[in-house]
């Protein structure tokens, strides 16, 4: 149920996207074959206890297939989460500081335009007022 409902959530949050669950083959020659864990449940409802390997064509055991889910990891201790959460926090600082000079030289370089802006429209209008005494 839990596999169903993270594949719904995937398939319906990125559009495109499918979701397969999948686990190794158990050969002991290494086979770097997945089976779908949905066409295993399948053929047990089937009453089919074996599915063949899409790599080296092995018959497998479904229900072997099916409980051979990754280890558990080892829980992480609270120095470990510390020191990893203080790395995080050092670089946050770090982008901070990049974040305030990049719009340091971005309000520096909006006021060079705006600047450069008034004074060509100052060169233009006097251009113009003197144009007009001429005449």
């Amino acid at each position: 149920m839990l596999t169903e409902e993270v594949r719904y959530l995937v398939e319906s949050f990125w559009e495109g996207c499918i979701a397969k669950f999948t686990v190794p083959c158990l050969n002991p020659v290494p086979c770097f074959g997945l089976l779908e864990v949905r066409k295993l449940i399948e053929s047990l409802q089937k009453k089919r206890h074996e599915y063949p390997c899409p790599v080296c064509n092995e018959w497998q055991d479904i229900v072997t297939l099916l409980r051979n889910a990754p280890a558990a990891s080892k829980p992480i201790t609270a120095e470990v989460l510390e020191k990893q959460l203080s790395s995080i926090e050092n670089k946050l600082d770090t982008v901070d500081v990049n974040v305030r000079r990049l719009r340091s030289q971005s309000d520096k370089n909006f006021d060079d335009l705006l600047h450069i802006l008034t004074d060509e429209a100052k060169k233009v209008r006097a251009c113009s007022v003197s144009s007009r005494w001429k005449q």
